[in-house]
């Protein structure tokens, strides 16, 4: 009988069955939904490495961000959440490994997620297109907010890619309009980044005659933010000669 057993449980191990999942939405707690057969692009919802997450019961709700580092195979794999999937409650029944509760979560909730076995980072967010740009180690998503000013919009950026920010101009400039900027912030010789794209754009819309000029010290990792001196044609346009 002992035999048997441990036969059983070599084949297990060898060929894993997935187990029935259920997501517990915040809006209907009483109401578990089966996995379906799903239809996804190439999100890498399969892998060779095989780790157990732990049994949560129905009803115990926690926020996904809490719940992420749960499902990550191992402590070298980087988690990036978009904004607005913050306080997304949820809570799954029976033992799975974790690309299969990160599937089960994909298809059953407003969370799109991407996983990125060559990055090993783990991309969660509400819009689709971004997760190509959030499956990276550095950050290529760059949210420029209308409820903070330009000066504070920057900071943050660069923090986020342990950089400085050396604001020399005497004035900030509100943010009009909230935007999405993907790709590199700062950007290559051959390839303008989405900072420098930013600060062209105060540039030609600015009402005043300053100009704002930048430059990026990649050695001390410091982005100077100046004035620039005012050219002689911009002076004479601007006092109508």
């Amino acid at each position: 009988m002992k035999k048997l057993f441990l036969l059983f449980f070599a084949l297990h191990l060898a060929f894993p069955t997935k187990a029935e999942l259920f997501i517990y939405t915040k809006q209907l707690p009483n109401i578990s939904i089966k996995v379906p057969k799903l239809n996804v692009k190439n999100r890498g919802f399969k892998s060779f490495i095989y780790k157990e997450v732990p049994e949560l019961s129905a009803g115990e709700h926690q926020k996904l961000v809490d719940i992420l580092p749960e499902l990550v195979p191992s402590k070298d794999w980087l988690i990036r959440v978009d904004e607005g999937t913050e306080d997304m409650m949820i809570t799954w029944a029976g033992g799975l490994h974790w690309f299969e509760v990160l599937e089960a979560i994909d298809a059953q909730t407003d969370a799109n997620i991407l996983i990125s076995h060559d990055h090993k980072v783990i991309a969660v967010s509400k819009s689709e297109e971004l997760l190509p740009y959030l499956a990276y180690r550095e950050p290529k998503v760059w949210r420029l907010k209308e409820t903070i000013s330009l000066k504070q919009n920057i900071s943050n950026w660069l923090a986020m890619i342990e950089w400085e920010l050396d604001w020399r101009l005497e004035k900030d400039f509100p943010v009009i309009h909230s935007a999405v900027l993907t790709g590199e912030l700062i950007g290559s010789e051959n390839n303008i980044g989405q900072l420098a794209y930013v600060l062209e754009q105060v540039n030609e819309n600015a009402k005043s005659d300053m100009q704002i000029g930048y430059d990026f010290r990649e050695g001390n990792k410091v982005v100077v933010i100046y004035e620039k001196a005012k050219t002689i044609s911009k002076i004479v346009k601007n006092r109508g000669f």
